[in-house]
């Protein structure tokens, strides 16, 4: 399989996260490997296509990374007390 066929099936398998029992510990952790592989696809996929990624790579600029930031702002706010144990 070519690595964007493999970056299309993975994402129609993420995709369908929504519906998961968001309850389910394993399901959670399950979601959370999905989005990593997914992640690293993306990055292989982004590698192919050099200099003409330029405006894939300002959509993580602009989107991504701040999207990040506030994650990382929220696991602060919420979970503060226990990161130092993690």
């Amino acid at each position: 399989m070519k690595k964007f066929d493999i970056f299309c099936s993975n994402l129609a398998v993420l995709s369908n996260a929504y519906a998961e029992n968001l309850e389910n510990e394993f399901i959670i952790s399950g979601i959370i490997d999905k989005f990593f592989i997914q992640f690293e696809l993306g990055w292989k996929v982004l590698k192919e296509f050099g200099n003409e990624a330029k405006e894939l790579v300002k959509t993580i600029i602009d989107t991504y990374i701040p999207a990040y930031c506030r994650m990382k702002e929220e696991i602060e706010k919420r979970y503060l007390e226990i990161l130092d144990t993690l």
